[in-house]
C-alpha cells in the first residue's frame, strides 16, 4: 500500500512497518489520516474478517464512507456504513439484503460494481464498492466546461449500456444524475460508469414487500434528487426504466449547457407543482456547437411527461442514438441542418407497437437556469482542482488514456463523492418501498 511517511496505529499510536499493529492488531494508517480524521472507532478495524479500514473518506447524513484494503487480494474498496437509526429497522435490513443481492448480479463495464455487503452482529449494515479513481460528471463539467455533441453521445451510450444491464436484473436506479456517473479519463478517451446500483429499487422486492405488512410509507417521501426526478416520481407513482431515461436526458441537457434544466430543488415545491414543465429547445451547446435536431428530439422523447411516451427501455434509446449518430456523420452538416429531425427510435417503436415520440413545446417563458455547480447533494466541502484518472477497478472496454496522478486529496474526495450517495439513495428507496 502506497503511503506518505510512517504508518501509525490509530488506537495505541505506535508506529510500525504495517500493515497491522504488533500491539493490538489494528490496521495502520498514515499521519495525515490521523490529523484529518481524529478519533474514529472504525479506523483501523477489520470488517467481516476481510476489509481493513485505513482512511475515512467522509461523513454524510446517512452514514460514513471509508477506504479499506481487501485482505484477500490487496485491492482497495469504498466501504459504506449506514447510520444505526436506519440499520436497526427490520424492514430496511430485509430490503437492503434483497437489493444488494440483486445488485451483485449486475455485470457491466459501465457500472461501478458492488463487490460485497453485510449485516454485522450488532446490526450494522455495510456495502463494499470497487474503489474508483476519477471524478463525477458534475466535476468534469464544472472544471472543463460543457460537453460537445460527440462526447455527450458517448457518455449517454455508456450510461445506457449500464442501465440496460441493471434493468435486465430488475433494478431501477431512480437517482441517476451527474453525481452518480463517474468520469474516468479525458475528453479524448474516457469511460463513464454509473454509481450506486445496490442501493436502488428492486422491482421484484417492491412487489413482494407490498404484499406484506412491512412496507414503509411516508407522506411526501420520494426517491431521487429533485432536479432529475421524473413526473411519475414526483407524483409517487410506480417507477420503471423510463424514469432512468428521463433522468439521463436531464443529465445530457445539463452537461451540454453547463446549466440547470429544472431549477426546482426541493420536494415540497415539486409536490405542489405536481409535474414538470417542458424543457426548452436545445439548439446549441454551451460551447457554441450546433445541436443536431435529431439529438434534441431524442432528448425530448426521453423527457416526455407520460412514461408511455418515452423510450420503453435503455436499448431502444441507445438504438435511436446510434442511428442518429450514424446519419449525422454520413451526411454533410448543411444538409442535416436543412432536414426535419427524424426520431431514430420511431422505426423500432413502430415495429414493436410502441408509442412514438411526442413533441414537447414550451408553454411559458423559462426562468433563469441555475449554475450546474450548485449541487443538490450533500456538501462535500472545498475541493482541490483534480485531474481525472482512469478507473482503478472495472476494466474499460477501450484502452484508457495514460493515468495522470491526482493531487493527494482528490482520490479521497472523488471516492467519497462516489460512495457517500449510497446511503441517501438506499434509505430513500427503502422508505418509499
Amino acid at each position: 500500500m502506497d503511503h506518505e511517511g510512517p504508518l501509525i496505529c490509530p488506537r495505541c499510536r505506535q508506529t510500525g512497518p504495517g500493515p497491522t499493529c504488533f500491539e493490538d492488531g489494528a490496521w495502520l494508517v498514515t499521519r495525515r489520516v490521523l490529523l484529518e480524521t481524529g478519533r474514529d472507532s472504525n479506523l483501523g478495524s477489520l470488517v467481516a474478517g476481510r476489509y481493513g479500514i485505513v482512511e475515512r473518506l467522509g461523513v454524510g447524513g446517512m452514514g460514513a464512507v471509508y477506504k479499506a484494503v481487501d485482505t484477500r487480494d490487496g485491492r482497495f474498496v469504498a466501504l459504506k456504513f449506514l447510520r444505526e437509526q436506519y440499520a436497526r429497522h427490520p424492514s430496511i435490513r430485509q430490503r437492503f439484503i434483497r437489493e444488494a443481492e440483486a445488485a451483485l448480479a449486475v455485470e457491466s463495464p459501465y457500472v461501478v460494481p458492488l463487490v460485497d455487503f453485510g449485516v454485522e452482529a450488532d446490526r450494522t449494515l455495510w456495502l463494499a464498492m470497487a474503489y474508483v479513481e476519477g471524478w463525477t460528471l458534475r466535476d468534469e463539467v464544472n472544471h472543463n466546461g460543457p460537453f460537445g455533441v460527440d462526447d455527450i453521445v458517448q457518455v449517454a451510450r455508456h450510461t445506457l449500456l449500464g442501465l440496460a444491464a441493471a434493468h435486465d436484473v430488475g433494478l431501477v436506479h431512480r437517482d441517476l444524475k451527474h453525481d452518480n456517473i463517474m468520469f474516468s479519463g479525458t475528453r479524448q478517451d474516457f469511460v463513464a460508469r454509473i454509481l450506486d446500483f445496490g442501493v436502488v429499487s428492486s422491482r421484484a422486492a417492491d412487489a413482494e414487500l407490498a404484499e406484506g405488512a412491512g412496507k414503509l410509507t411516508g407522506a411526501g417521501v420520494m426517491v431521487g434528487s429533485p432536479s432529475y426526478m421524473s413526473p411519475e416520481q414526483i407524483r409517487g407513482l410506480e417507477v420503471g426504466p423510463p424514469a432512468d431515461l428521463y433522468a439521463l436526458a436531464v443529465v445530457m441537457y445539463e452537461a451540454m449547457t453547463a446549466r440547470r434544466l429544472f431549477s426546482v430543488n426541493n420536494y415540497e415545491a415539486l409536490v405542489r407543482a405536481g409535474a414538470r414543465r417542458d424543457a426548452p429547445p436545445l439548439t446549441t451547446t454551451g460551447g457554441g456547437e450546433p445541436v443536431p435536431p435529431a439529438l434534441d428530439r431524442i432528448m425530448r422523447r426521453a423527457l416526455a411527461h407520460d412514461p408511455d411516451d418515452r423510450y420503453p427501455d435503455a436499448r431502444t434509446m441507445l438504438l435511436a442514438l446510434d442511428q442518429m449518430d450514424a446519419a449525422r456523420h454520413a451526411a454533410p452538416p448543411d444538409l442535416l441542418a436543412d432536414q426535419p429531425a427524424p426520431d431514430a427510435g420511431d422505426e423500432l417503436a413502430e415495429r414493436e407497437g410502441l408509442p412514438l415520440a411526442v413533441d414537447a413545446t414550451p408553454t411559458a417563458a423559462e426562468p433563469a437556469l441555475v449554475s450546474l455547480s450548485l449541487s443538490d447533494t450533500t456538501d462535500l466541502g472545498s475541493r482541490a482542482t483534480p485531474t481525472p484518472t482512469p478507473a482503478a477497478a472495472a476494466e474499460p472496454p477501450p484502452a484508457a488514456a495514460p493515468a495522470i496522478e491526482p493531487p493527494p486529496t482528490w482520490a479521497r474526495l472523488a471516492t467519497f463523492a462516489a460512495a457517500s450517495l449510497v446511503g441517501y439513495a438506499l434509505v430513500s428507496a427503502l422508505l418509499v418501498g
